[in-house]
């Protein structure tokens, strides 16, 4: 899980990069943005495609965006539940402190915006956790896909709720293996 975001000079380049995923029968495009020290954004594009589009951008010059297109690969794949790229959102502090609370939602579980703001020292602050977590610029890295409504229902996802269903469904599918493969590497 993240435990923090990370400054960065915004004076610095800033790259852009468009992948494509794998996610169940659907192929899913990602916008990634970020310096040479932290990942500034990470949105989901579109609706779910059939075939992933012929041109591809892979001439960024910059590491990070290659360990951050790696890391989204080994999720997709169901080999990674914890991302370890730099990330720096910008936003308000309550923004922020809402990512970090979301960011502390373990792989395969969900929580309520309830359950954040209480997080945050804040239980009235629901329906504003609502609100920044729709602004989330790292969809995935912060995993807000893993926030829903107290009584269960999945609530909204910015990039459309048939993506949170997807990643949802991704995650209960490998979060067994992964979690064994993650406390045998640890018991050791």
């Amino acid at each position: 899980m993240q435990s923090d975001f990370v400054e960065v000079d915004r004076t610095l380049p800033v790259y852009r990069a468009l992948s494509y995923f794998q996610l169940e029968n659907s192929i899913i495009a990602v916008n990634l943005a970020g310096t040479e020290s932290g990942l500034l954004e990470c949105r989901i594009s579109g609706t779910p495609l059939d075939v992933i589009p012929s041109e591809t951008n892979t001439g960024y010059p910059i590491s990070l965006l290659d360990r951050a297109a790696l890391e989204l690969a080994e999720y997709f794949q169901g080999k990674r539940m914890r991302f370890s790229v730099p990330l720096s959102p910008e936003g308000t502090e309550f923004q922020k402190q809402v990512w970090k609370a979301a960011c502390q939602i373990p792989y395969g579980q969900v929580r309520s915006y309830w359950w954040v703001a209480v997080r945050m020292g804040n239980p009235h602050a629901a329906r504003a956790v609502g609100g920044a977590l729709r602004e989330n610029p790292l969809a995935i890295f912060i995993p807000c896909h893993r926030v829903v409504r107290q009584d269960g229902t999945l609530g909204g996802f910015a990039p459309g709720i048939e993506w949170k269903q997807l990643l949802l469904s991704h995650e209960a599918r490998f979060k067994d293996e992964l979690y064994k493969t993650w406390w045998a590497s640890h018991l050791t």
